[in-house]
């Protein structure tokens, strides 16, 4: 093999083997033996969501809602926070960081705190809402 280059809707984004740090999409590959044979292939790489598990009230914009990175690449989706009995305490479609998000309060169910939760450990299950497994894992709220 002499080259090898990916293309993403047109554009070079990259040389080698490898690649590496790059947006979900379907990515065109070319391949060039020394010899002058080339060979073409199409690579879908499918978005994946990063859950950021921790929430601050005591800093002002920093870490103040539980962000999913890529979630928006999943709009059928459904995120579910569950506290350490339990008792789902949040649960909403859509989640989307910006105008959809949990930010410590709850929106399920009766607290004496009001819906703003006590500080602690909570577990969450993100379902993706396109038929594959659901991603489960805790966040820490810290006031």
């Amino acid at each position: 093999i002499d080259t090898v280059e990916w293309y993403l809707g047109g554009t070079l984004v990259g040389y080698g083997p490898n690649l590496a740090e790059v947006a979900a999409g379907d990515y065109e590959v070319v391949v060039r033996s020394q010899l002058g044979c080339e060979a073409r292939g199409t690579l879908s790489l499918p978005a994946e969501i990063l859950p950021f598990n921790g929430v601050s009230r005591r800093l002002q914009s920093l870490n103040d809602k539980f962000y999913i990175d890529c979630i928006e690449d999943y709009p059928q989706n459904r995120v579910e926070i569950f506290n350490r009995a339990g008792t789902k305490v949040f649960s909403v479609g859509g989640y989307d960081n910006a105008l959809i998000y949990f930010d410590g309060k709850s929106n399920e169910g009766l607290s004496l705190m009001g819906n703003n939760l006590p500080a602690g450990t909570y577990f969450y299950v993100i379902n993706k809402g396109n038929g594959s497994e659901k991603m489960v894992g805790y966040l820490e709220i810290v006031d």
